[in-house]
């Protein structure tokens, strides 16, 4: 998690408590506690002001539950798996398997050096994404398109033409190229 997600994330839950802490002083006597918690409007400086600010926080956090929930329901499930049904049966390719097959068409390139590939199957979706060292020639984005062209024709004749499984193949750079230094390093 970077920095300002996990920032954001304690905030919510510190509010989050904030309400869940005078819920419990709301409510501390249906329990028998050995400890008795002073009530909300008793609060220095806090008083009548708190009521309304866990009223918006309350309705804020129901909100984000309803959305939270619609996400969850409805959110793809990522598979491990390529089911391709036909009247004959079923064909089950593995996500290993398309990685492989993948990666030795990519390793038959000349002009990419040290490449991985990673796939994702959502539903009759597969997308492919291709990392590698490219070497800087003219030529390169042509041969990026014959080669990204080429993985996906033979995708989908793996497939099968009777298939409406959709293809996605992105190619990437992933060379460092060297930053140029403006400034010197001492002034």
């Amino acid at each position: 998690m970077r920095k300002i997600s996990k920032v954001i994330f304690i905030i919510g839950l510190l509010l989050l408590l904030l309400v869940f802490y005078f819920g419990i002083i709301a409510n501390q006597q249906a329990a028998s506690l050995p400890v008795y918690l002073i009530p909300l409007d008793e609060y220095p400086w806090v008083g009548s002001s708190m009521s309304m600010l866990l009223f918006w926080l309350s309705v804020g956090f129901a909100i984000f539950t309803v959305i939270a929930l619609f996400v969850v329901l409805f959110y793809p499930k990522r598979s491990d798996r390529l089911i391709i049904s036909h009247k004959t049966g079923d064909l089950v390719i593995q996500k290993k398997a398309l990685e492989h097959f993948v990666l030795e068409r990519v390793k038959q390139a000349d002009f990419i050096h040290q490449p991985s590939v990673k796939i994702k199957i959502v539903k009759n979706k597969v997308s492919v994404k291709i990392d590698g060292e490219m070497n800087q020639t003219a030529a390169i984005p042509q041969k990026q398109e014959a080669l990204v062209g080429e993985i996906s024709s033979s995708l989908q004749q793996l497939f099968g033409i009777e298939s409406n499984i959709q293809t996605e193949v992105v190619l990437k750079d992933t060379q460092e190229t060297p930053a140029a230094h403006d400034q010197p390093r001492v002034v």
